[in-house]
């Protein structure tokens, strides 16, 4: 047995050199998987991931730039609240209620509040899908994208296209180097 030790998780005799054992396909601690060849499925899986990721991140810009369009709202609503004589019509109608600039504010705030979050979170799962963590995540994250028409919809279904393959679930299913 020179030259070999026992596999750690089937403990049949493997070489020391070995990456993965023979027997039961196991990658061994602390070795990294080789890069796929070229052309393979594997690399096109890589590739199309790491495209995923930064559509991730362009989709994740675009959501936080549009997610500012409510503080227009929110600046109206304020302006109500601090001067309402400035937003009142001539004539009879006066400055308008009070009501009305808590309503600006708080849905302008509200929506810009959530379209930063919405960004946030597909950054989040594209810094997932560039690392290979959180499968689950990217796909949860993949169907809320799916509200943001027409980049989140086209995202979301790219998306789950890839992610739903049992190749690239085993690229995040697999063990990382120390």
């Amino acid at each position: 047995m020179d030259g070999q030790h026992p596999c750690p998780f089937c403990a049949e005799p493997i070489k020391v050199e070995a990456i993965k054992c023979r027997h039961c396909g196991e990658m061994l601690p602390g070795q990294v998987r080789p890069p796929a060849p070229a052309g393979s499925p594997a690399a096109k899986d890589e590739e199309q991931l790491n495209n995923l990721a930064l559509g991730h991140a362009v989709v994740s810009a675009i959501i936080a730039l549009f997610a500012c369009m409510p503080l227009i709202h929110l600046t109206i609503g304020i302006a109500i609240l601090v001067s309402p004589e400035t937003m009142g019509g001539s004539g009879k109608s006066g400055p308008p209620p009070a009501f009305m600039g808590w309503l600006f504010a708080i849905m302008g705030g509200a929506f810009a509040l959530a379209g930063w979050t919405l960004a946030a979170f597909v950054f989040a799962a594209g810094r997932c899908v560039k690392r290979r963590k959180r499968h689950l995540f990217c796909i949860i994250v993949a169907g809320v994208s799916c509200l943001f028409m027409p980049f989140g919809t086209a995202l979301g279904i790219c998306s789950f296209m890839v992610l739903s393959r049992p190749s690239v679930k085993a690229l995040f299913d697999a063990p990382k180097p120390l």
